[in-house]
């Protein structure tokens, strides 16, 4: 006798349903990325391959947790309906129930042609764009839908994908109803709900996709060192779900007019320069062509198992950008009651004044580009106002001029290091395509030195690790080599190495200035500043003390913005201050003209090492100059903050109609008394805003020739 769908809707029929779909769902997944890796990356080693599928069926897991979450909803739903339905009349207990019945199969049926829908979709994506599914495929929408649809029509087998798809979807319905329907022994009510309730506390930490502190999500996927398997991790609903929240914050990218930053230009300075034989000379635009995108296979044993070396006409440059490292807490620095710097401070006080014989120069009039770490890192590395540019539609696109650009045009090697997850805002397959050689991040670390992993936190390896791995590249580099690095250790939650040697911090007279009343909260703030401080500064020590390094380096390095832990202040220039540090080799450092007074912000420091490490080289500069040119003009001498701009007449918060005049107190900006900003300054400011975006525009897509 078939069992009535009431009965069959509820009990252990319930929970086989949900485990048979997820075994099916999950080996469909598995079967998808086995046949992508056969396919796409033969050549993957075992060690690659079993960590994709351990990340990619916790990937798959959670969605589909997802989806079994809307379905048991959906079952209990329908049985509460069915049990009213039952109280009210007893002649009518079917037709709620048989209602019902239909919606689960219905679901049921659409779940099941999504997943075989996706998974097939992923690998006709990765095989047409060698990447997961990404922004890019809103061109169907944003492009010409049908042209797009007829496109897919004659290149894909479109029938026939749906056919299998239907196909799937068939056979997952009736592996449901066979469930549903199966005579199973009748379990205890008490039994019953515990079996329920494990099964909803299994699914929700699926959904959560960790049981550490951090919930799995996009920027902390642990990844292989093979960049092709990274692709194919990821699960494509997830991939889709990641790329629409991309995509509805993405900035969209225009052709410009050339006359437009003509004109901007000549309203405030030109920002396009070549330089050879000694001189710099501005120009009007540069021919941008695009270049081959370069492949997204990293080639990182290159740099470091390599052995030979040759002489470099070229120094080394490594430009790092430290999180944190900001003047609003340096400026409590006390070597003996509460030391900022650790290892870092002989260096950094050496360069705080000019003398004879110095390697070490430190700017503290000095702003950061931004206010947080992508957007200072988008402005440093790739001169772009938007903080999303490799989220966005452009992401695939080589953009020129960038310090990637440059370095690659003068024969150097471009590397990557951070501390953190190269995921993180897509910025190791950015940097791929910018035309990087190499990422190196937390995962790499963590298998390059094992140890590292005894002092592992929520976001990554600690910075001496990444920096012992940037002294490890330049030893082994075969030619110049360019290293950009981001570090993380001053981030919280923070987690300092049990090896490091915390110094004694008089905190009682300190705590009004941070912003938690918690002495333990400020302790562990301070000492990971100090910890990121003294990596950085056993860095900087193991160059100068190298003979094969110490002539042939050039270091810089900066804050990517304000320590958060401190309140903020009247001293809006403090807020935003960062200091500048430059290890130079004795020989190009003899002749330099230094000021430790000179105004500048983040927009100057890559005219600063390109003057310091180039001969010949076309470069963009948002205004920036070599700080070490005694001859710049005026027009270029100022600091600029997404919140502040400051000249030699005063301080100019953004948005506001008063501004300050300042002095300077142990190298910190001090405002003084206020006073209205010209609207002329204001309009300046505009443009140069405006002239930002008009040459990431001009960058990404060129000159608009329609008329």
């Amino acid at each position: 006798m078939k069992p009535s769908t009431h009965q069959t809707l509820q009990g252990s029929n319930t929970l086989l349903v949900v485990c048979g779909l997820v075994c099916v769902y999950m080996l469909s997944f598995l079967a998808m990325r086995i046949v992508m890796q056969v396919v796409f990356v033969p050549q993957a080693v075992m060690q690659d391959i079993w960590i994709m599928h351990e990340m990619g069926s916790r990937l798959d897991f959670r969605i589909i947790c997802m989806g079994m979450a809307a379905l048991l909803l959906l079952i209990y739903v329908v049985q509460i309906v069915s049990f009213i339905n039952i109280k009210r009349s007893k002649h009518n207990t079917t037709k709620g129930g048989g209602i019902g019945h239909t919606l689960i199969i219905s679901y049921i049926a659409l779940i099941s042609f999504l997943v075989c829908f996706s998974a097939i979709g992923n690998f006709y994506y990765y095989k047409t764009y060698h990447t997961k599914i990404d922004v890019f495929i809103f061109g169907l929408k944003d492009d010409d839908t049908l042209a797009v649809l007829k496109i897919m029509w004659q290149d894909y087998p479109v029938i026939l994908i749906l056919l299998i798809c239907v196909l799937y979807s068939f056979v997952c319905v009736k592996l449901s109803k066979k469930l549903i329907n199966l005579t199973i022994p009748i379990l205890r009510i008490r039994t019953l709900i515990l079996l329920h309730i494990f099964t909803l506390l299994v699914v929700i930490l699926g959904i959560r996709g960790s049981v550490g502190t951090q919930p799995l999500k996009e920027t902390t996927i642990d990844t292989t060192q093979n960049q092709s398997l990274n692709h194919l991790i990821i699960n494509p609903i997830l991939a889709l779900h990641y790329a629409y929240i991309h995509y509805n914050n993405a900035v969209h990218f225009e052709p410009v007019t050339l006359s437009e930053g003509i004109t901007l230009q000549q309203e405030t300075f030109p920002i396009f320069f070549t330089h050879k034989q000694g001189v710099t000379t501005p120009i009007d635009s540069l021919a941008f062509t695009q270049s081959p995108t370069p492949t997204t296979q990293s080639t990182q044993d290159s740099h470091i198992h390599s052995t030979t070396h040759i002489s470099q006409t070229s120094p080394h440059v490594v430009a790092v950008l430290m999180e944190s490292f900001a003047l609003n807490i340096l400026a409590l620095d006390n070597a003996e009651h509460f030391d900022m710097l650790g290892s870092f401070r002989p260096y950094f006080e050496s360069g705080m004044s000019k003398h004879k014989g110095q390697n070490d120069f430190v700017f503290t009039k000095f702003l950061s580009g931004a206010n947080g770490t992508i957007a200072s890192l988008t402005k440093l590395f790739f001169d772009s106002p938007t903080s999303l540019i490799s989220l966005s539609t452009a992401k695939n696109t080589k953009l020129p001029l960038t310090p990637i650009d440059v370095y690659k045009q003068a024969g150097y090697d471009v590397i990557f290091i951070t501390s953190g997850n190269k995921n993180w805002y897509n910025l190791g397959d950015y940097l791929m395509t910018l035309g990087a050689d190499a990422i190196y991040d937390s995962s790499y670390i963590a298998q390059h030195y094992p140890q590292s992993k005894a002092n592992a936190w929520a976001f990554g390896n600690a910075d001496e690790y990444a920096f012992a791995l940037a002294t490890e590249i330049l030893l082994k580099a075969k030619k110049p080599t360019f290293i950009m690095m981001l570090t993380i250790s001053n981030h919280p939650p923070f987690a300092t190495p049990k090896s490091f040697k915390t110094p004694e911090y008089a905190l009682d007279s300190v705590m009004p200035l941070f912003t938690s009343k918690d002495p333990q909260r400020v302790r562990l703030a301070t000492e990971a500043f100090t910890y990121a401080s003294d990596a950085f500064g056993n860095f900087v020590s193991a160059i100068r003390h190298n003979p094969m390094l110490k002539d042939n380096v050039i270091i810089g390095a900066s804050g990517d913005h304000l320590c958060r832990d401190m309140k903020q202040g009247a001293n809006i220039a403090l807020d935003h201050s960062v200091p500048f540090y430059l290890y130079i080799p004795t020989a190009i450092a003899r002749d330099l003209n230094f000021n430790p007074d000179t105004l500048g912000s983040h927009k100057d420091i890559f005219p600063t090492l390109y003057a310091l490490s180039l001969q010949e080289y076309d470069f963009l500069s948002l205004g920036g100059r070599n700080l070490f040119d005694t001859n710049a003009k005026d027009t270029y001498t100022f600091a600029y903050n997404e919140a502040v701009w400051i000249d030699k007449d005063g301080i100019y918060p953004l948005g506001l109609d008063t501004g300050f005049t300042y002095i300077t107190k142990n190298g910190i900006i001090t405002p003084q008394e206020s006073f209205i900003i010209p609207e002329s300054k204001k309009q300046f400011i505009q443009n140069y805003i405006k002239l930002s975006w008009w040459q990431i525009n001009y960058r990404i897509y060129g000159e608009n020739t329609q008329k």
